[in-house]
């Protein structure tokens, strides 16, 4: 779990670093959806992280 407040952490900072956020217009929104193939897209990149997570890290399910 420290694991993921660390990484969270560490998305917000370089996010925040980054500056001005950028509107993307809805139309490049929509690509980038469409090129993902399919809506479970995200949930299947998710796997890989969730086996990473449970291998190193059991303890995070208590």
């Amino acid at each position: 779990m420290v694991r993921c407040i660390e990484r969270s952490c560490q998305s917000q900072i370089l996010a925040l670093s980054a500056g001005t956020p950028i509107e993307i217009p809805d139309d490049l929104a929509q690509s980038g959806y469409d090129q993902q193939g399919h809506e479970l897209a995200g949930w299947f990149q998710f796997q890989t992280w969730w086996e990473e997570l449970m291998r190193d890290e059991p303890e995070f399910l208590e």
